[in-house]
């Protein structure tokens, strides 16, 4: 059975964007210690945590993974690859196989985590077997 089709077998749960925000505000709490220079958010679902933690941790908001350089963050502590959701693990491994390169620290993160993905995120909320749908991606019918 593929990731998705555990996912559709489950319940269909709405996220309000009251329980988004805390699962951010959480996120953002885990990772307070952490002594990252920016945060880059998978897109499309990193992307408003990415921009979420980078205001409210006061480090640098990374749009292209390319701008590592050019912003001179070298050495400066590790950088956070955000997502919204770890589903299979395929899409963080992805991003993590790419960004190797680079010879940056990296800390990964996420708010959920699926029970069945073959990537665990450094730092997430909570595993969830529900179907979810994020604020941004609809409202409950």
């Amino acid at each position: 059975m593929t990731s998705e089709e555990r996912s559709k077998s489950k319940a269909k749960r709405f996220l309000t964007p009251a329980e988004y925000f805390d699962l951010m505000s959480a996120l953002k709490e885990r990772l307070k210690s952490s002594d990252a220079s920016a945060v880059y958010g998978i897109p499309r679902g990193g992307l408003p945590i990415s921009i979420y933690l980078s205001h409210h941790l006061g480090i640098d908001f990374i749009f292209s993974l390319h701008d590592l350089f050019k912003r001179g963050l070298k050495d400066k502590g590790p950088i956070i690859v955000v997502d919204d959701l770890v589903d299979t693990g395929l899409q963080m491994k992805s991003t993590m196989g790419f960004v190797e390169c680079y010879k940056f620290e990296f800390i990964t993160a996420s708010l959920l985590v699926k029970p069945w993905s073959t990537f665990k995120p450094d730092f997430y909320i909570r595993k969830e077997e529900d179907w979810i749908v994020f604020p941004y991606e609809g409202e409950p019918e």
